[in-house]
C-alpha cells in the first residue's frame, strides 16, 4: 500500500510524502534518492535541515539493519510541519 502511495506522490510531486511511504515500504534506497534530489537542498536553504537529517539517518539505519523502523513521533505530517 505505502509503495503505491509513493507513487502517486511522487506523480503530484509531493517529495516528502513519497520519501515517507518509500520509508514505510522498506524501500531505504529509493528513500535516499528522493531525500538528496528533491528535498535535502531545498531544507539546508529554508533552515529546516534537522527534519531532513533524521530522514536520511533513518534510512541508514534501516538500510544497516534490513528493518522498517522510523525513529519514535516520525509521521509524515511531523516532517511536513517541520520548522
Amino acid at each position: 500500500m505505502h509503495l503505491f502511495q509513493a507513487i502517486r506522490a511522487g506523480a503530484e510531486r509531493d517529495h516528502i510524502a513519497e520519501a515517507f511511504h518509500l520509508l514505510n515500504a522498506k524501500k531505504w534506497n529509493l528513500s535516499h534518492s528522493v531525500v538528496v534530489q528533491h528535498i535535502a537542498a531545498d531544507a539546508v536553504v529554508n533552515g529546516t535541515d534537522s527534519f531532513c537529517c533524521t530522514i536520511l539517518a533513518v534510512c541508514c539505519l534501516n538500510m544497516s539493519l534490513g528493518t522498517a523502523t522510523l525513529l519514535p513521533g516520525i509521521t509524515e505530517r511531523a516532517i511536513k510541519t517541520a520548522p
